[in-house]
């Protein structure tokens, strides 16, 4: 990765020079160094678990913080959204609680040719299952059908899709994140929550998850409860990446910029209606 994923290493270095900001050039190569070996080491536990090849589960250590609210999501039986990120691994430690039955089984949005996957986690007993989407469809029906059958569907709040784009503060910047779950928690009227996840050491794993908080349509007010629970859920990500500042796994530049879809966007069709939305977006945060 470091001599050869130039487009990786730029986001890990925009990202550092974030967190990091008065670091020499040589401790910031020092730093991506050990940005990219805590990603190789959740890769590495990773592919253990997928192949079978773990080791004994029964010693691995889960500190678990907020772990009552996600109790409280299994048991209120109405389905919920749970907003996940590209920071730490929270796959990793939910699977170390697979045998806790108080606790939801989850789904998680994945194109079909991740079908693969989903069989290893099946045969590995882990509660994370996929929703199989065709590659280009929408989602929203299987979304709708899980949730009103009682189901915990998790959903990215840090890659945003082309359409569903807002810029929260983060870390003293701005950054784009998702909306897609909040709008949807809000639709379907079921309760939203943060849940996070990050090794802290060998053989040891820190879950967090926030109290589920409902997000009610109120008129006029749809769009502002929207933003500031996704600036709440940027303020837990800011807390939590202060803490494990190498667990950041979003290898994409992205700090004070609009996404790239959009850049690509607006220059192939700048007379396009496709270009309002991205302009509001940006002028609304006093960008030029």
């Amino acid at each position: 990765f470091y001599f050869f994923s130039w487009k990786s290493k730029r986001a890990s270095k925009e990202y550092l020079q974030t967190v990091f900001p008065n670091s020499t050039w040589w401790k910031r190569q020092f730093e991506i160094l050990k940005h990219y070996y805590s990603f190789s080491k959740v890769l590495v536990d990773k592919m253990s678990i997928t192949t079978g090849n773990f080791g004994n589960v029964e010693d691995v250590k889960i500190s678990k913080n907020g772990y009552e609210n996600m109790v409280e999501l299994g048991k209120n039986g109405r389905g919920s959204i749970i907003v996940g990120s590209h920071i730490g691994c929270w796959h990793l430690a939910t699977y170390f609680m697979h045998e806790d039955q108080s606790i939801p089984g989850f789904y998680i949005l994945k194109f079909k040719e991740r079908e693969d996957e989903q069989q290893a986690n099946e045969s590995a007993g882990s509660k994370l299952n996929y929703i199989l989407v065709e590659p280009g469809s929408s989602p929203l029906f299987q979304l709708h059908s899980k949730i009103k059958d009682g189901h915990s569907v998790i959903m990215m709040g840090d890659r945003p899709d082309l359409h569903k784009v807002e810029l929260v503060p983060f870390l003293g910047k701005l950054f784009p994140m998702d909306s897609t779950p909040f709008r949807v928690s809000m639709a379907e009227k079921v309760p939203i929550t943060f849940s996070f996840g990050f090794k802290s050491g060998n053989s040891k794993y820190d879950f967090y998850c926030e109290k589920p908080m409902e997000l009610k349509k109120e008129m006029g007010k749809k769009e502002e409860l929207i933003l500031k629970a996704m600036e709440a859920y940027a303020l837990k990500m800011e807390e939590l990446v202060t803490k494990y500042p190498f667990q950041w796994f979003n290898f994409y530049q992205s700090f004070s910029k609009r996404p790239h879809t959009f850049t690509s966007e607006v220059k192939q069709k700048r007379n396009s209606v496709s270009t309002t939305k991205p302009a509001k977006l940006v002028t609304s945060y006093g960008l030029k």
